[in-house]
């Protein structure tokens, strides 16, 4: 599973440096989410605190993808 994973990561096309932005920003996003609501909710598993902010990046990407144009 692991060599698929870097396979996979290996085949994606970076299309401009703004590819590069969104995955850094989608990276500490997904990290501070996680770790906020496990801070605020001291209860919440870790699996339950990692799939919500998975889901909340998931819908930035989106936003970032459909609304950012890319640079010519």
């Amino acid at each position: 599973m692991f060599l698929n994973t870097i396979a996979m990561l290996r085949s994606i096309r970076i299309r401009h440096w703004t590819d590069i932005v969104l995955i850094a920003i989608a990276a500490v996003l997904l990290w501070g989410i996680q770790a906020l609501l496990q801070k605020l909710f001291p209860n919440m598993s870790e699996k339950t605190a990692h799939i919500i902010s998975v889901i909340i990046t998931f819908i930035f990407v989106l936003i970032w993808v459909f609304n950012v144009p890319i640079p010519d």
